[in-house]
């Protein structure tokens, strides 16, 4: 039997029965992992092909090897049975298992598992059990920009005691976020919070004099606050969460799913200001210049030699800190390897069977 299929099952939890059926009813004899290659233009489902077999009457459980390819999206021009017969590696059948199948060379899976040994799982080592963001169940209600956040403080000052910032996924960054000016209404569900409306015989009015701004803004949406899955003991306020003290502190934050362009074009100005430093003194002018509206003119030569020697000024602290981070995360990269106590050719092949998205800039090829 050969099939297409996500290759969600090979890691994901929810596979481990299929996973444990194959490995003790089935011959696993080829897989072709796909990642995230575009196979199917309409749809990015990280498709993989499985080929299987019932084991013969007299077969034994001697040692066989499973055929493995991960196929890079950048071969996908190439003949694929030709590819698949050039870079195809042998796995062990002994890792295909229930648990999640690694598809990596013997030499990876074997630097994985020597850099398991002589680590500590993050939350082992720092003492701390990780925890998820807030789950509103109803964005529009409890999400608001810098300015519906200002109106409602306009309209009742009271109501700024519970809207806080926050970060979406895409605002984590490496090393530090970038908030984007969002905040959320943190409506407490009262089976975590003491509120004034908490068992109140008409808790809707009580919360309606308390924050008189936000339960305007909320009323409108009750229809689809009440439909939520997850909602508090009323249906103005967040799910149950046990850990909401644990926003007000200094934390540590990842995203379990991210995704990023590799290349982007861009029709009208809008990014690259972001990233002034790499763009020169007049390649920042143009950029000003596109940006001013008919209203406020065109730009004198007067006002473009003083750009272009603010540019000066502001650039170079940025570049030399960038050079400086740079160095930095290169010794912290040496200082990794050293704990872990990787070779040079253990590094070298950390480094070469990197995934595509590795940032890369700042290791170079460090070891």
């Amino acid at each position: 039997m050969s099939y297409i299929v996500t290759n969600k099952w090979l890691r994901a939890g929810y596979g481990e029965p299929l996973r444990g059926y194959f490995a003790s009813e089935g011959v696993i004899e080829e897989i072709v992992d796909f990642g995230h290659a575009p196979i199917f233009e309409d749809a990015d489902v990280f498709p993989c092909i499985v080929l299987l077999r019932k084991p013969g009457r007299e077969e034994t459980e001697a040692e066989r090897g499973v055929h493995v390819i991960e196929f890079p999206r950048e071969a996908l021009n190439a003949d694929i049975t030709a590819y698949v017969e050039e870079h195809a590696h042998t796995v062990p059948k002994k890792r295909f298992g229930k648990n999640a199948w690694s598809l990596e060379t013997s030499a990876v899976d074997d630097l994985m598992e020597k850099i398991r040994a002589n680590g500590v799982p993050l939350a082992e080592f720092a003492g701390v059990k990780p925890l998820y963001g807030i789950k509103t169940g109803l964005n529009e209600a409890f999400l608001i920009d810098t300015l519906t956040k200002e109106r409602l403080v306009r309209e009742d000052p009271r109501s700024a005691e519970v809207i806080k910032p926050y970060l979406r996924g895409q605002d984590i960054k490496r090393w530090s976020p970038e908030w984007q000016g969002l905040w959320i209404v943190v409506l407490k569900s009262s089976g975590d919070h003491i509120w004034p409306w908490t068992e109140a015989d008409d808790a809707e009015e009580v919360f309606r004099q308390t924050y008189p701004s936000l339960h305007a803004h909320m009323k409108p949406l009750e229809a689809k606050l009440r439909k939520r899955q997850d909602q508090g003991h009323y249906w103005w306020e967040l799910r149950s969460c046990t850990y909401y003290d644990a926003f007000e502190k200094s934390k540590i934050i990842h995203t379990d799913i991210t995704w990023r362009p590799q290349f982007a074009f861009v029709e009208k100005p809008g990014q690259k200001l972001d990233d002034f430093p790499a763009l020169g003194p007049d390649a920042f002018g143009e950029e000003v210049r596109k940006r001013r509206t008919k209203g406020e003119g065109r730009l004198t030569p007067g006002t473009l030699r003083d750009l272009k020697s603010g540019y000066a000024e502001m650039a170079e602290p940025v570049r030399q800190a960038r050079t400086e981070a740079a160095g930095l995360e290169r010794r912290l990269s040496d200082l990794v390897n050293q704990a872990y106590n990787l070779t040079a050719e253990e590094v070298e092949l950390l480094w070469k069977t990197a995934p595509p998205r590795m940032p890369r800039l700042a290791y170079g090829t460090a070891t």
